[in-house]
């Protein structure tokens, strides 16, 4: 399947990352639980609390631990090394946290700007976020790609036209949602092939 798009909406954990959710792996490290952790993460990824509040409910050993679990997802650097489009990260995130992994990577060069829920005051799968990044870099949905490990994230932008396609982590972990995509990959090399 070929698109022809002009550039290319992308996940970040899960897909650029291969580090998902750790809330339980950080319990160790929380004065929290791992479920009350995940419901201010909740509040956290819209801006609604700091970067800094929501990260004082764990450890710095338990951020240092947790940067150290920083690593690539299968086939992304050779997706980077021979893609030729434009990439924009679109990340339900905190800000600290995602900007930190993305210098640890070394990858910040590899996109052409980067949105991240908590500075936009929305999170997938709202319409209005791809709205917003659509409208800031001046395409239509037909013109972009969009990437991503959780499939409740892809019903939106299908349905507002813009081709999807779901990164099949293979841990049952973003498996929730009816949507078909357009296609499933596990190593992001694949992408060179199908964009």
């Amino acid at each position: 399947m070929n698109f022809m798009i002009k550039a290319i909406l992308m996940d970040y954990a899960g897909v650029v990352s291969d580090t998902g959710s750790l809330f339980n792996e950080l319990k160790p490290f929380m004065n929290i639980s791992p479920e009350e952790l995940k419901d201010i993460y909740n509040v956290a990824k819209l801006g609604k609390i700091s970067n800094e509040e929501y990260m004082s409910h764990c450890s710095k050993e338990g951020w240092e631990w947790y940067f150290k679990q920083t690593k690539f997802h299968n086939g992304i650097q050779d997706f980077f090394r021979e893609n030729k489009l434009p990439v924009y990260l679109v990340s339900n995130h905190i800000s600290k946290l995602v900007q930190s992994q993305i210098d640890l990577l070394n990858v910040r060069d590899k996109f052409k700007d980067i949105f991240i829920s908590d500075k936009l005051g929305l999170a997938k799968p709202d319409k209005k976020i791809f709205d917003t990044v659509l409208k800031k870099i001046n395409l239509k949905p037909s013109e972009v790609v969009f990437i991503d490990d959780q499939k409740k994230n892809l019903t939106t932008p299908k349905e507002m036209g813009i081709p999807v396609i779901w990164v099949n982590n293979k841990t049952g972990f973003g498996t929730h949602g009816d949507v078909v995509p357009d296609a499933k990959i596990y190593d992001l090399s694949e992408l060179n092939e199908l964009i």
